[in-house]
């Protein structure tokens, strides 16, 4: 199905994007779907009503969470939306349709996106992609009815050792790729995942929430949180491979740093993401669900303030510097063991969520 995908190919868009468009990139965002349901619990958090009409998957890749999100609510239209086009890796429900654009213009990429219909917008990871993360989601504000939610599930560009003590400024690649990240054309935020959090307040909702996941490379807190051997499996073998296209694209390919300085960025890169086993102290990346309910009163406005990312391009410590003493736990769910069964799970409702991603019983969406 997917051979029909030349193995590399540019996006079309004109949008400068560093990862590539390729069968293996497809395979990789394949599997990391798997993994990240197996790390969570679930695929989406949100309390999705029992018949919601328009759902939106924002960058939503190779169509894995908009298929999932078709067969689990057959009666909305449910859009994905991407830069390039969708390969043809999953046989697509009736109620889905796919989306060629920019998630900086959800609004106006097709007349069948109304403002003020939709009941979700979801986006995962793309802190690759987004230069403008206040526009983007001050969008996604306008696009849902009083009532819908907004779900963001992002990574951030730092490494934190096993005791959540951030080790950046430890590892030279990772300050070149910050740094890179930093300085292209408007700007990637490195520190998406913990900024969506203040971006969704900035673009006036209320009451955000916020869960942070540990990525571990490798096997090494497994026994501790069961939900992450598979994902620690597959970052200890995959997560390299995206970070050092980065460095490729955006410092070599920017000219900032020759081939010969990358190339050794990238073997200590290796180096440092050696994946740990159990009895080993290893390293892991932070990854941050963040959730909104909106109200009528948040809903359509022309309160657009420009978005600046906390980041100094000389110098660039994590914002939160330490992990939380106690990270939320969701129950490990092994269901969730092939792209199939991920696809056919129905959407857990708000009494299985965790507490804090329930719907506030004292606040009304209408106002």
């Amino acid at each position: 199905m997917a051979a029909a995908v030349r193995d590399t190919q540019p996006y079309s868009t004109g949008i400068s994007y560093p990862l590539p468009i390729s069968i293996k990139e497809f395979h990789r965002l394949e599997e990391q779907v798997i993994c990240l349901a197996d790390l969570m619990g679930r695929t989406t958090h949100a309390p999705i009503p029992p018949k919601p009409s328009i759902l939106l998957d924002i960058g939503c890749g190779t169509g894995a969470v908009t298929c999932y999100l078709g067969h689990a609510h057959p009666t909305a239209h449910v859009y994905g939306i991407d830069l390039s086009p969708v390969p043809n890796f999953h046989p697509k429900p009736p109620n889905v349709t796919y989306i060629q654009g920019d998630a900086h213009d959800i609004s106006v990429l097709d007349p069948r996106l109304v403002p003020g219909t939709a009941d979700l917008a979801f986006a995962r990871l793309l802190i690759c992609g987004i230069r403008d993360w206040l526009a983007c989601i001050s969008d996604m504000r306008d696009m849902m009815k009083p009532g819908a939610w907004i779900e963001s599930q992002e990574l951030n560009a730092s490494v934190f050792d096993s005791s959540g003590r951030n080790i950046d400024d430890e590892m030279e690649w990772v300050r070149v790729m910050r740094q890179a990240m930093a300085m292209v054309e408007n700007g990637l935020d490195p520190d998406a995942g913990s900024n969506v959090k203040r971006c969704m307040e900035e673009a006036g909702l209320v009451d955000v929430q916020s869960h942070v996941f540990r990525r571990p490379v490798g096997t090494w807190l497994a026994d501790e949180e069961p939900g992450t051997k598979r994902v620690g499996e597959y970052d200890g073998k995959e997560m390299w491979t995206p970070m050092a296209v980065v460095l490729d694209e955006l410092a070599v390919g920017k000219g900032r740093y020759g081939i010969d300085e990358v190339e050794e960025l990238k073997r200590q890169m290796r180096r440092d993401m050696k994946p740990k086993v159990k009895g080993e102290k290893g390293v892991h990346f932070v990854f941050t669900v963040t959730l909104d309910l909106v109200t009528k009163q948040e809903t359509i406005t022309n309160d657009r303030p420009n978005y600046t990312p906390h980041v100094n391009s000389q110098s660039t410590p994590h914002p939160n510097p330490t992990l939380p003493p106690s990270l939320p736990t969701y129950p490990h769910n092994p269901t969730y063991a092939t792209l199939s069964s991920l696809n056919h799970q129905t959407t857990p409702n708000a009494t299985t969520l965790h507490p804090s991603a329930r719907p506030d019983p004292t606040r009304n969406p209408n106002k």
